[in-house]
């Protein structure tokens, strides 16, 4: 038996599954979609998400982005010091 505040809803595909937030996503859609092996087979469903609205949808994407993110960072911080000893 279900708690009340569930909600039995179905997704396009037919799958009927219990839900008490008005999230739209089907767990057994995303357990399909879910990668069996690489990198993003053991990340979780929620960061998966994030990083393909980003654009990041393969490990090299992913490595690129963080070196790209690490030196933007390492540039700005250069750019600190420099300006400590400027004032």
């Amino acid at each position: 038996m279900t708690p009340s505040k569930n909600k039995l809803k179905t997704c396009p595909n037919g799958h009927q599954f219990y839900k008490s937030s008005d999230c739209p996503v089907c767990p057994i859609c995303e357990d399909a979609k879910k990668p069996v092996t690489g990198f993003f087979s053991q990340i979780s469903a929620p960061a998966r998400h994030a990083l393909e609205n980003n654009g990041i949808s393969t490990q090299k994407n992913f490595q690129l982005s963080a070196n790209l993110k690490l030196l933007n960072f390492m540039a700005w911080a250069q750019m600190q010091s420099v300006n400590l000893f400027l004032f």
